[in-house]
């Protein structure tokens, strides 16, 4: 387990470089909750490629049963960020993942990013679901200078940078502080009820 995952940590998050593996890990994570029987809710971005160039991100329910554009370089009616103007068709991804959190007993996004903060309704989904007070895995941009995002994050957060050199090994610290948070959350809950 890294040094600093602070006493009483819920929120596992990952953080690094982009294209070091962050959202590999992030599905590694994934795949061992789901085979674990936990309800998870949340939604993850992954970019979409066409002819080897990037043309935008989608948004994904974790469970993959509603999908949508984030962003794209043509064809969306939101703000412009970049290269990418956003779609206002997130939310309806946002929104799901909200509504799936209450009955969930994990929570996962990836990103939280600038992208995902640029819009009013995915960014207020994304607090919600940090205030939930549920363990938690979060892709965490590693330039996040939102005050209010960082300051749900802090004092409850262990994180994990991802880099080149360690993206290999780096799940197993990952999964115990997952396995961590998840035991946690149980024992609080059989103690309030």
């Amino acid at each position: 387990m890294p040094s600093d995952c602070p006493t009483g940590f819920i929120f596992i998050a990952i953080t690094g470089r982009p294209g070091v593996g962050k959202t590999t890990t992030f599905m590694k994570v994934l795949d061992y909750l789901n085979k674990k029987g936990l309800r998870v809710a949340g939604f993850y971005c992954p970019e979409v490629r066409s002819l080897g160039r990037r043309i935008g991100f989608k948004i994904v329910s974790v469970d993959m049963k509603i999908e949508r554009w984030l962003a794209r370089k043509e064809g969306c009616d939101g703000p412009q960020l970049g290269r990418y103007k956003l779609c206002n068709e997130a939310v309806e991804v946002a929104r799901y993942a909200s509504e799936q959190a209450s009955e969930a007993d994990v929570v996962m996004i990836d990103e939280i990013g600038p992208m995902e903060l640029k819009m009013r309704e995915v960014k207020d989904v994304i607090i919600r679901l940090l205030d939930l007070r549920k363990p938690g895995i979060f892709v965490v941009h590693e330039r996040l200078r939102d005050p209010g995002i960082r300051r749900r994050l802090n004092n409850r957060t262990c994180w994990f940078q991802v880099t080149l050199d360690n993206r290999d090994y780096i799940i197993k610290p990952i999964l115990e502080a997952v396995e961590e948070a998840i035991e946690r959350a149980s024992s609080q809950q059989l103690t309030t009820t």
